[in-house]
């Protein structure tokens, strides 16, 4: 074999490709002495050569003339890197085994290429092409390129001028490899997980005065990812997008379109799912990169059977500061069960929300540019709140609230005019007993804030909640903030014990609500809080309730009784009529899902009570039955049968629990024990106690019995 080393003016130079191609084939074929084509090899080194978006080093060219005028080609490269896409190929080699050469053409039916990329694998694969450097037309084919674990077959093309195009059709691409191949370019994306494979064909053409064009239809097969922190998550994805983008001028155009077959993704800010139903979007836009804006001129999105919209936008897309310039969104009417179940509470567990029931029809509008406004049209909308029970009762639980034919129209604004909303309800509930009758609010939405307009009487058991101020402010520094005020007009305590399934009471209870704000899950009442009840008043002081919508609410409170009347609050129990007077205090009061767990009570005969004082036999008996008790006295109580009540001087009795124990005490103590009820006239009895200490549920389980029970029998 004879070498040929040709000395032509190309090393260090900077050339284009198309021109680096020419001068070869030129140095080849013309720039050579006609004595050269006599031999049967020739061969060229190159130190580097580079364009304006690659750059090759050490380049080395061999051409092997076989017979019947075939020919045989090496191509090496130390190697190449192409800047634009940020990516290095080394030991690249070309080798076309069977060829033919013209004056004006090369033509390689046999060939394969070979480069070191994570991408592309270790194995050489087949490639073939043509060039005719006279007409400029060139054609590379490559039907089974590795990537990630799949294949591509790839063909370029391309005529006279600048004019080219690419087609790929790839099958089988790893996810997983081609992530990880990816994220050598994306720091953020390198602890993505991905998995599945991806399917399809990419279509690229460029054509001088038009620009290039682009053309997708891509599938994904059985694909899931996940961020590291966990906040984007997808599986089981069956994924198909199709789309075009060109760029007409100065902004790229498209359109795209996407089709969630199956599987589901979860986001931050939203749960997709085609488990029910598959998911549709297609949009054409518009991206002007010097101006750094996105025109999304359609934007149409389906989830069969559940919700549908419509929305035009434009994005301000410079880096580090993207915005919503303008937008426009309009929902079909919707059914708001199937759009809670499918979008919400998959983001709604474990708290007060995560089991609601819906129906009636809801819309959306939604305008942003220079002000914002957005409108929720209501239409005979019911909602349920369904509750498990709570922890260890081991029931079916009670719905904590219940809304049924709401109708209106809210809106609101920011920057722009407030409007008015109003909002109307037929019935609802509360704890599945509370009534609470129809009613109409009138509200201002604006910026960060709710507003009540006008005063508004809710019924409530055959009473009334009168509002008289309710307001929501929301802030960045302290989250959101709720206030109200108002008066809640006599309601009977019958039907309230019968709602709440009480002993039944009788009288009537009414109260001043001053006051309450409620604050990053704390609700506290800024002031008094006054209930009239049993003839008397409550005085609650210091009433905080912190996570009152989470699953393990806790109230803190002091509570004041005064002068309620005994009369009227036994008498609704089945423990025996007292007369006379009550006052007493509770103090540090603390329930734990609605459970006392902690508390320091006294209650007592006021000083200053001058009402009769009178005590009836099953009042006695319930009485010294309770915690230990004891009759004392110099009659017996066989003899005691003969009266129906006796006189009283004064009674009352204490408890401080803590960790599940009562600590007892009277209103003074005896020679043994303390008492509990200190007689007055004859006959005289006294009640005593001698229990210091007693369990809270055992002394909760006795008055139950006791308010339960039928009359008891003295023997």
């Amino acid at each position: 074999m004879i070498g040929v080393t040709a000395i032509c003016p190309l090393a260090s130079s900077r050339l284009s490709s198309r021109r680096f191609a020419i001068r070869v084939a030129a140095s080849l074929l013309l720039g050579c002495p006609p004595s050269l084509w006599a031999v049967s090899d020739l061969g060229m080194h190159i130190g580097r050569l580079e364009g304006d978006d690659w750059r090759v080093q050490g380049v080395r060219i061999g051409l092997h003339l076989l017979p019947e005028a075939e020919v045989a080609l090496d191509l090496e490269a130390q190697q190449v890197e192409l800047i634009a896409l940020g990516e290095t190929l080394r030991g690249v080699r070309f080798h076309c085994r069977r060829g033919t050469l013209s004056k004006s053409r090369f033509d390689c039916q046999e060939g394969d290429l070979r480069a070191a990329h994570p991408l592309l694998g270790a194995s050489a694969f087949p490639v073939n092409g043509s060039w005719d450097w006279a007409t400029g037309e060139f054609a590379i084919g490559a039907p089974e390129l590795p990537l990630a674990s799949g294949q591509i077959a790839l063909q370029i093309a391309g005529g006279r001028g600048t004019d080219w195009s690419l087609a790929a059709q790839a099958t089988g691409v790893d996810l997983q490899a081609l992530a990880l191949g990816l994220a050598r370019h994306a720091a953020y994306a390198k602890d993505w997980q991905a998995q599945g494979n991806l399917g399809g064909s990419l279509d690229l053409e460029y054509a001088a005065g038009r620009g290039m064009t682009l053309r997708w239809n891509l599938e994904l097969g059985n694909a899931g990812f996940s961020a590291p922190d966990g906040a984007f998550v997808g599986e089981g994805l069956q994924v198909r997008a199709k789309g075009r983008l060109q760029p007409p001028g100065a902004a790229w155009t498209g359109q795209v379109a996407l089709d969630l077959e199956r599987g589901a993704m979860l986001t931050p800010w939203v749960f997709l799912s085609a488990a029910s139903a598959p998911l549709h979007a297609e949009s054409t836009f518009a991206y002007d990169p010097g101006r750094d804006l996105l025109d999304i001129d359609k934007l149409h999105y389906v989830h069969h059977g559940i919700i549908e919209w419509r929305a035009s936008a434009r994005l301000g897309l410079a880096p580090g500061r993207a915005v919503v310039e303008r937008l426009q969104l309009r929902t079909a009417p919707t059914d708001p069960n199937a759009l809670y179940a499918e979008y919400m509470q998959p983001l709604l567990a474990e708290t007060l929300f995560d089991a609601l029931h819906w129906s009636g029809s809801v819309e959306l509008h939604l305008e942003h540019a220079e002000t914002s406004r957005a409108e929720l049209v209501l239409r005979d909308l019911s909602v349920a709140a369904l509750s498990s029970s709570p922890a260890g009762d081991g029931g079916p639980g009670r719905r904590p609230f219940e809304l049924q034919g709401a109708a209106g129209r809210l809106v609101w604004t920011q920057g722009g005019e407030p409007e008015i909303s109003e909002l109307t309800w037929e019935a609802g509930k509360l704890l599945e007993r509370v009534p609470v009758g129809p009613a109409r609010l009138r509200l201002r939405l604006a910026d960060d804030s709710a507003v009540l307009l006008e005063d508004t009487s809710i019924p409530l058991f055959d009473g009334q909640l009168l509002v008289d101020e309710f307001s929501l402010h929301g802030s960045e520094a302290s989250g959101n903030r709720l206030v109200f005020q108002g008066i809640v007009t006599p309601i009977s305590m019958a039907e309230v014990s019968a709602a709440l399934d009480w002993p039944p009471l009788s009288g009537a209870l009414s109260g001043v609500i001053p006051s309450v704000s409620y604050q990053q899950g704390v609700l506290q009442v800024d002031g008094n809080l006054l209930i009239r009840i049993f003839e008397g008043d409550v005085v609650v002081r210091n009433l905080r309730l912190d996570d009152l919508l989470g699953v393990w609410p806790v109230m803190k409170a002091d509570v004041e009784l005064k002068n309620l009347d005994l009369q009227t609050l036994t008498g609704t129990f089945s423990f025996g009529k007292i007369t006379g007077r009550l006052e007493g205090r509770v103090d540090k009061l603390r329930l734990e899902n609605w459970a006392p767990v902690a508390f320091d009570a006294r209650f007592a005969t006021p000083a200053d009570d001058d009402s009769k004082h009178r005590i009836s036999q099953k009042a006695v008996d319930n009485i010294s039955d309770l915690g230990g008790a004891g009759v004392s006295g110099a009659l017996s109580r066989t003899f005691l049968r003969s009266f129906e009540e006796f006189g009283y001087r004064r009674l009352g009795i204490s408890c401080r629990l803590e960790k599940g124990v009562c600590e007892m005490d009277g209103i003074k103590p005896a020679a043994q024990g303390y008492y509990l009820v200190e007689g007055a006239g004859l006959p005289r009895i006294d009640i005593l106690g001698f229990n210091r200490h007693t369990d809270w549920k055992v002394l909760v389980e006795q008055f139950d019995e006791i308010t339960r029970a039928g009359p008891p029998v003295i023997e």
